[in-house]
């Protein structure tokens, strides 16, 4: 066993959350499904249910193997909020919903080798657009031609783009 997946107490485990994160009380409630003032009332040392300390304790575990692999404290917030999976769900999603055994599987999984990055000119015309200087080009109708040796070929206008597609 891993030293730092060695068994700790609630207080620890919370106070390790905090710190690792650096998430608000509020994020870290949700992550736990309480209120922030549930949260605060453990921090102080109050008694929490059998069920509540389990689940801080599993999610302690998780983002301890996240924290593994994801190092930085905001590539962990990073991991934590990146959506996963065919789902396209979050690992916060999966532990607030009290999904552990897939947040878990997440935290410890690589990316595939052959998954490979989306190609800059997707992601610079993306962060154009969100910066507001520039609109994605939309799909325009759909027109078809017939060639001379009666194979179709249809155009989509957008703005800025001509897409051929040989069907």
């Amino acid at each position: 066993m891993h030293s730092e997946l060695r068994p700790r107490s609630v207080l620890e485990a919370l106070s390790w959350i905090k710190h690792i994160t650096s998430l608000p009380d509020r994020r870290i409630a949700e992550l736990l499904d309480v209120k922030r003032q549930t949260l605060h009332n453990w921090l102080r040392g109050s008694v929490m249910t059998d069920t509540n300390r389990r689940r801080v304790l599993v999610i302690d575990e998780v983002l301890r193997r996240a924290a593994a692999q994801h190092g930085t404290g905001q590539e962990l917030k990073t991991w934590l909020d990146t959506p996963r999976g065919p789902e396209g769900v979050t690992p916060a999603e999966l532990l607030k919903a009290g999904r552990t055994d897939e947040a878990r599987y997440f935290a410890v999984a690589a990316p595939s080798a052959r998954l490979n990055r989306a190609p800059t000119w997707i992601t610079d015309r993306a962060q154009i657009a969100e910066r507001g200087r520039e609109e994605l080009p939309t799909a325009g109708p759909v027109e078809y031609d017939v060639g001379e040796d009666n194979t179709a070929e249809s155009h989509v206008e957008t703005s800025g783009w001509n897409v051929v597609v040989d069907e």
